[in-house]
């Protein structure tokens, strides 16, 4: 067997448990490296055996990236303009696959860029093994190429097919904003919050991603009479608590995120600075914080903003997140996958749960739609 980089594409994502460290990674000659270095992963698991956070990966042969995002992965504050900090913790060690052969950090489904057009080389990528105190292009592009890629390996590993798989998506690491352009299928991350670091805010846009695609559009056109105006967004909070396209929308960014990070929920602690995640009117952005909700107690919770798509949208994605512990969790992935076809700018909490109690009839799977229903049902009483 050669280097830890230059094995079986099965095998490629957990190498260094099984050959050491080798000299692959660290060479800046493209032709040093195996064809599997630009295939695909055939393994069917998010987050894999073998990789894990060890202090010494900047000396080894991995990449480094965070395990999710700096504050989460070392428990404490970590500062976004702080990159020696950040350089220190970058020590989640793993490998990297799928690039094609442009010599960029980029294949046909992401092309990852800085808004200038500016790219990371791979001899960059080698040589830095994702880690640099000079560049912020170069960390910022290895996460995000990283998680999106190990996104897209996973759910097609997993599945017939899902929503963006022939769809390139174009990411650029270093906008002024976080957020998902259905027009341009451009996912943008933040520069000054360093937003390409957290994995979750990646997959949170992918996720949103999906719903766009799969829905054609459709998710965005919202309807007046189940949406209003709040914090500044003509759409940011529903009409009622049976809730609107908008929280769906948010709901099913945040379910992405809990299908991925399995055992790692919720989103944004680089973001806030707090390990408990960005706060939802004072709830931690996690689902479990919001199983016990109603959707009128969702919609209640936001004094000033009565309605709002996220804090609903957080009881939305909590009723997946239940019903992936009590059924198979990759069932219950493959019937929301389907399920975002249908849906469109019209839909309510009420319309979405028929939506998808009939993708759980269509794949053979009538307890869970029947488990759909009672979830449903006893959040909109």
């Amino acid at each position: 067997m050669s280097s830890c980089f230059m094995i079986r594409s099965t095998s490629l994502l957990f190498v260094f448990i099984l050959c050491g460290c080798g000299e692959g990674f660290q060479s800046k000659s493209l032709s040093s490296f195996n064809d599997s270095y630009f295939s695909n992963s055939s393994s069917k698991s998010f987050l894999r055996p073998g990789e894990e956070v060890r202090s010494d990966c900047q000396l080894t042969s991995e990449l480094c990236v965070y395990l999710k995002n700096p504050v989460s992965q070392t428990g404490r504050v970590v500062e976004p303009n702080d990159k020696e900090a950040l350089g220190a913790a970058q020590n989640f060690s793993v490998s990297i696959s799928g690039l094609d052969r442009s010599g960029k950090v980029k294949n046909s489904n992401f092309d990852v860029k800085s808004i200038s057009g500016s790219q990371v080389s791979l001899d960059q990528l080698a040589t830095s093994k994702g880690v640099s105190s000079e560049s912020d292009l170069i960390p910022l592009t290895a996460s995000a190429f990283f998680w999106l890629h190990r996104a897209h390996e996973y759910l097609k590993n997993n599945y017939e097919s899902y929503p963006s798989l022939n769809t390139p998506i174009t990411v650029y690491v270093d906008d002024a904003f976080n957020g998902w352009s259905f027009e341009q299928k451009s996912l943008h991350l933040n520069l000054n919050k360093r937003s390409a670091l957290s994995g979750e805010v990646v997959l949170l846009l992918f996720g949103e991603a999906q719903i766009g695609i799969a829905s054609q559009g459709e998710i965005y056109k919202a309807s007046p009479g189940l949406h209003k105006v709040c914090g500044g967004d003509s759409k940011g909070c529903c009409q009622s608590s049976s809730g609107c396209s908008q929280a769906i929308l948010r709901g099913a960014g945040d379910s992405f995120v809990d299908f991925f990070f399995k055992d790692l929920s919720g989103v944004g602690e680089f973001q806030s600075q707090s390990l408990e995640g960005q706060k939802v009117c004072e709830k931690a952005r996690r689902p479990e914080e919001f199983v016990a909700f109603t959707f009128q107690q969702a919609y209640d919770l936001c004094p000033s903003k009565k309605g709002s798509s996220l804090a609903l949208g957080m009881a939305y994605s909590s009723i997946w997140f239940e019903l992936r512990k009590e059924f198979d969790p990759q069932v219950v992935e493959r019937i929301f996958l389907k399920h975002l076809e249908s849906l469109n700018g019209s839909d309510d909490f009420n319309s979405s749960s028929l939506k998808a109690q009939e993708a759980a009839n269509e794949l053979g799977q009538p307890a869970v739609s029947q488990g759909i229903k009672d979830h449903f049902s006893r959040r909109l009483k």
